[in-house]
């Protein structure tokens, strides 16, 4: 789903620093959303309530570093997917 929507993002050709909030954003969400379906399910599937910062449980805003890094690289390996995949059609 988070994966999917990041695509979405790409396709509109946002900004790179707004590519990078949405993607945030959205991670956060998908995040919070499986781990309460699942909770609500009986499952524990990550539990951070020991943490300083959290929300619920569910999510750790302390965390934003790492899912920027990882918004990043996804969208620098699409771009470099998408360059090949035009590079091989134009072969």
């Amino acid at each position: 789903i988070g994966a999917t929507t990041l695509g979405v993002l790409l396709m509109l050709q946002l900004h790179t620093a707004y590519f990078i909030l949405f993607g945030v954003i959205i991670v956060y969400f998908v995040e919070f959303s499986l781990g309460w379906v699942a909770r609500s399910a009986g499952l524990k599937l990550w539990d951070y309530q020991h943490a300083k910062y959290n929300v619920k449980g569910l999510i750790r805003p302390d965390y934003v570093f790492f899912w920027i890094i990882a918004v990043v690289i996804f969208e620098q390996t699409h771009k470099l997917i998408n360059d090949l995949v035009h590079f091989a059609l134009k072969m």
